[in-house]
């Protein structure tokens, strides 16, 4: 399980729910082989780089013409690149001041993205773009992390 983060294409007037169903949509329609665009291409090769002074150390997986990714071990933080889908996930290991200390990094390493690519980080648990609410997205991490060591112990 994992918190994540979509980064979304919106026209003018266009709800968020909308937006989430047509990036839903393209990538049902794209059926996991369509290859990353030149533009996303080119905006990563600017993220990687910010990543890294953002991050500290990251592994980098792009290798093949379908898929990037950037993970960074402390955190578990994951940057993605799919076909034409670009997203965040950390997986849910932080509470208390951990949280709010990845949110913090994922919140900037989603203005970095915002600002290369063009699109906007949402956060579909909350339904709000990320910039909007990051208190609710700590507060969300850390309470599925409590809940889940609770469940399952950890």
């Amino acid at each position: 399980m994992s918190y994540d983060i979509l980064f979304l294409s919106r026209r003018y007037g266009q709800s968020w729910d909308d937006a989430l169903k047509a990036l839903e949509d393209a990538a049902e329609a794209d059926e996991g082989d369509e290859a990353i665009p030149g533009h996303l291409l080119d905006a990563w090769e600017r993220i990687v780089p910010q990543a890294r002074d953002l991050l500290g150390e990251v592994e980098i997986d792009d290798e093949g013409s379908t898929e990037r990714a950037l993970s960074h071990d402390g955190t578990g933080i994951e940057l993605y690149v799919y076909g034409g889908e670009v997203g965040v996930t950390v997986p849910y290991w932080h509470t208390g001041e951990g949280a709010e200390s990845v949110i913090g990094r994922i919140a900037a390493l989603a203005a970095v993205v915002e600002k290369e690519t063009g699109l906007t980080a949402y956060d579909p648990q909350s339904g709000h773009p990320l910039d909007e609410a990051p208190e609710h997205a700590a507060r969300t991490m850390a309470g599925v992390t409590d809940d889940l060591r609770h469940r399952y112990g950890g």
